[in-house]
């Protein structure tokens, strides 16, 4: 599914750890989940047409309202009559209305406690049209050897599903395509990163020794693209620390000018050379291509199995830039920090 975080997340604090959400939560879609009794399933949907009859389902935690349309559903679980989901539209307003609170009971008694549909209310009915622009369909499948399926379309605003998604621990997808394992992502194992102006970068020369920031001993990281992964030794392997964006020195962006040109003196900006923009400085142990589904796997607690790589004086370590192989060194010790001697860099 393509997703255009701009359009539905507000930028401010947070901001990453709501797409973070978002992707664990889409990485799920269409995966059967475990249930005490059978398997729960969500799935991404279309709108159903705007005449369909559902009903509003208010929330207390987060609050909020979210619109329900019931596609299958054993109703003689709840009452003494024959009935399909599309019959609900020819009842009594009340009668239908009654009818869902019984659906919605039912619904919370089979999913995982905790999952803060006990103070779900039906708000009345609605048809789909009031649902409004934008909002994300989903559709929920419940399945049960001992039961009947139990499918509805969901409506509900990205905003209020990352806020539920943030009261939740979401499980780890276990589902590995055959594209996720044949796409292979180079991974680098990293000793750590400087910020460094272009000028300071260009005024480096073999023989001279960068520093690098303090790490836990024992520790691993892994740069996968703009993401790393820390990693702890325990029993068996390496605790993943699960994925977290880099900070990273930000451009400065050029805006041109489009408001009309105005006699008015504006303060002078100060001047500023190509020479003072900071660039991130990676130096690297090693590197190895991961397939996708590997790295995907890689969730907070996730213990694997890594290699450890050696980390005596001596070792060769590659200087990146944006990625790139600019230059090697050899890692050195000093007291209890950890170091790299350049031994070439190319010219800038």
């Amino acid at each position: 599914m393509l997703y255009e975080p701009q359009l539905f997340i507000e930028n401010g604090e947070g901001t990453a750890a709501r797409l973070q959400l978002w992707n664990a939560f889409a990485s799920l879609a269409g995966e059967p989940l475990p249930l005490t009794t059978g398997t729960f399933t969500v799935s991404f949907a279309t709108a159903p047409d705007t005449a369909t009859l559902g009903c509003r389902v208010s929330v207390a935690e987060p609050a909020g309202e979210v619109f329900a349309v019931l596609e299958r559903f054993p109703f003689a679980e709840i009452a003494p009559v024959e009935l399909s989901p599309g019959d609900l539209a020819a009842l009594p307003p009340d009668f239908a209305e009654a009818l869902l609170e019984g659906v919605l009971a039912l619904v919370a008694s089979l999913v995982p406690p905790g999952s803060d549909l006990g103070d779900a209310r039906v708000a009345g009915l609605a048809r789909a049209g009031a649902v409004p622009a934008g909002s994300e369909w989903l559709r929920l499948t419940i399945e049960s050897a001992s039961r009947e399926p139990i499918a509805a379309l969901v409506g509900l605003s990205r905003q209020w599903l990352l806020d539920y998604l943030a009261r939740h621990t979401l499980p780890a997808s276990r589902r590995a395509g055959p594209l996720a394992e044949r796409v292979l992502l180079p991974a680098d194992i990293t000793l750590g990163s400087i910020a460094l102006t272009r000028a300071e970068l260009a005024a480096l020369e073999p023989g001279d020794v960068t520093v690098l920031p303090e790490r836990a001993a024992g520790s691993l990281t892994v740069r996968v693209g703009e993401t790393a992964f820390e990693f702890s030794p325990v029993e068996g392997g390496y605790a993943s620390s699960g994925p977290r964006p880099i900070d990273r020195p930000r451009p400065v962006r050029f805006r041109p000018e489009t408001a009309a040109m105005s006699d008015t003196p504006e303060a002078e900006a100060p001047a500023r050379s190509l020479d003072e923009i900071a660039v991130a400085v990676d130096f690297d142990l090693g590197r190895v291509d991961v397939p996708f589904a590997t790295i995907a796997s890689w969730t907070p607690g996730t213990v694997v199995a890594l290699g450890a790589p050696a980390t005596e004086p001596g070792v060769a370590v590659t200087i990146r830039v944006n990625g790139e192989a600019v230059g090697a060194g050899d890692l050195v010790r000093l007291d209890d920090r950890v170091g790299v001697r350049i031994t070439r860099l190319l010219p800038l």
